[in-house]
């Protein structure tokens, strides 16, 4: 089983780092990383969001997809739209099978506290790809509708991981391939 992660443009390595790493060991590359919360100001409060179970903000944490970055790629062009090339990093859950994680449903505002009820400890036995829920399709209509594109991960699922996960050995992949 995987979970996905977009490649930084401006990786340093071969480990994704949290946020809050990040500032630690690359403060550079943790102020460009910092921008793409800048978009919205609900999204400012992201990284200062705290994290149920976790007990830190999602500044400690990574933040993984559950959906193949294509099941994106191919809805938003369905739609008529074809988005850019972006490439991604397909992570076995083994990777992260020692440090603590949780699975993130979405119900609150965007950049509120996680409070337990959204979360739930992953388990590695029981985890599976998911495809993008009905919601996230409508999202997508609403803002084709409106002309705008984003929001690829509204009301998907996420997988927050407490800690630095290793890529190393992994080929990023275009999410225009299926």
């Amino acid at each position: 089983m995987f979970v996905y992660h977009a490649c930084p443009a401006e990786m340093l390595g071969a480990t994704l780092y949290p946020l809050a790493d990040l500032k630690m060991l690359y403060p550079k590359l943790y102020a460009h990383e910092r921008l793409k919360y800048d978009d919205h100001p609900a999204r400012k409060r992201i990284p200062w969001a705290r994290v149920a179970k976790l007990e830190c903000s999602r500044q400690g944490v990574l933040n993984f997809a559950p959906v193949h970055p294509h099941l994106i790629y191919r809805a938003w062009a369905d739609l008529g739209v074809t988005l850019p090339s972006k490439f991604w990093f397909r992570i076995p859950v083994e990777r992260f099978a020692e440090l603590p994680a949780v699975i993130f449903v979405p119900s609150g505002a965007v950049g509120d506290d996680i409070p337990d009820a959204d979360v739930s400890w992953f388990d590695s036995e029981t985890y599976h790809e998911l495809t993008l829920p009905p919601a996230t399709l409508e999202w997508y209509r609403e803002l084709h509708t409106e002309g705008k594109r984003g929001a690829w991960f509204s009301r998907v699922p996420h997988v927050l991981v407490k800690g630095p996960v290793s890529v190393a050995g992994l080929r990023p992949f275009d999410w225009s391939v299926p």
